[in-house]
């Protein structure tokens, strides 16, 4: 912690030449100071600090960003930046705002990279933009990292070919579909993989996160940090507690009556009216859906143009859900969707309409 203490000590200096009421009241500039100075690339330049980049899009997982940036923050050679496609706060999927420090355009070279995961990946597998950049910042850094679905966007861009790598075991397919050239790792809490780490789902970022730093910096290094910020350590990355979740798209649920299976609510809700396009399909019933005898279908309110689906799965034991495959025009939608209970109920089916305001960027 020496650089840390270094630079507190260094602030504690200045500090102490004045009386308290001066303290009191240059505090808040001291600290303004710092900030700012320890924020531009050219700071990055001047000292041998790693520069780790977090990209944001909108919808991002809380936790898949700040859990590894709690770890890594804590490590005085370690500067922690946040990036976006433009500068400025992004909205999580948890509807809190994280401020990018730099766009695509301006963001200093990165010595690891990280990429979070989020309902918001969906759309940004359809953002060339975001996959351009996440190449071209992979073959400069010395690790890239994924949490959760993050791994989806690096098999998309291309970064797994020919690499071992994982993924929340919930969307697992999603991951999946995105390349046959990776070797899928259905049972590991963390994969490593050359230079690049990816991650199970949300906190199990925090576990890969500490991994980075075994690897940097030593395993009983990472275990004192663990420990410093009162964390217990999943320290076997082949083992993740949550691996069974990633064969549930291929097992027929089994909760449930063979009687009624009807649908409860759905996402986006029947009759809906939305501001912005939706880039998935989430459908809840009163049992546990049989995945492989269910379907859905999305079309245009007219029936004019079918919209192409992708990844049916379920999250739940009561649930369908399908990622909508291109960006959504303004207009009325329709949906229809055929399933039946897990333990061999009769089969049903049924239909609903929402709307859409505004296309999706």
């Amino acid at each position: 912690m020496t650089g840390l203490l270094a630079m507190r000590s260094g602030v504690l200096k200045i500090i102490g030449t004045h009386s308290s009421k001066a303290v009191r009241k240059y505090i808040p500039m001291l600290v303004l100071f710092v900030v700012a100075s320890a924020t531009t690339a050219q700071a990055f330049a001047q000292d041998n600090r790693k520069t780790i980049g977090i990209i944001l899009y909108p919808d991002f997982e809380v936790l898949d960003v700040y859990g590894p940036a709690e770890m890594w923050a804590n490590v005085p050679d370690f500067h922690v930046v946040m990036i976006a496609e433009q500068a400025g706060p992004v909205m999580s999927a948890q509807g809190i705002a994280t401020v990018a420090d730099y766009s695509f355009s301006n963001a200093p070279q990165l010595d690891i990279v990280m990429v979070p995961g989020g309902i918001g990946t969906r759309a940004e597998l359809l953002n060339e933009t975001m996959l351009s950049y996440l190449r071209k910042v992979h073959a400069e850094s010395e690790y890239t990292t994924s949490v959760c679905t993050g791994s989806a966007l690096l098999a998309k861009a291309g970064i797994l070919d020919g690499l071992s790598a994982t993924s929340n075991k919930r969307a697992f397919y999603l991951a999946e579909e995105q390349s046959s050239a990776v070797q899928w790792d259905a049972d590991a809490r963390w994969v490593e993989s050359g230079k690049v780490l990816t991650s199970s789902g949300v906190s199990a970022g925090i576990d890969m996160a500490l991994g980075l730093v075994a690897r940097t910096h030593g395993i009983e290094n990472a275990r004192m940090l663990a420990s410093s910020l009162e964390y217990i350590w999943h320290e076997d990355a082949s083992d993740d507690p949550f691996a069974q979740f990633a064969r549930r798209s291929q097992l027929a649920g089994t909760a449930g009556s063979a009687g009624t299976f009807t649908l409860q609510r759905s996402e986006p809700a029947a009759e809906s009216i939305l501001a912005s396009a939706p880039s998935y399909l989430h459908l809840f019933f009163d049992a546990a859906p049989d995945v492989s005898r269910s379907s859905i279908m999305l079309q245009t309110a007219d029936g004019a143009r079918a919209i192409p689906l992708t990844g049916l799965h379920t999250m739940d034991s009561g649930d369908l859900m399908i990622s909508i495959a291109e960006p959504l025009a303004a207009g009325a939608y329709s949906v229809t969707w055929s399933s039946a209970s897990g333990n061999g109920g009769a089969q049903q089916m049924g239909s609903y309409r929402f709307e859409v305001e505004s296309a999706a960027p």
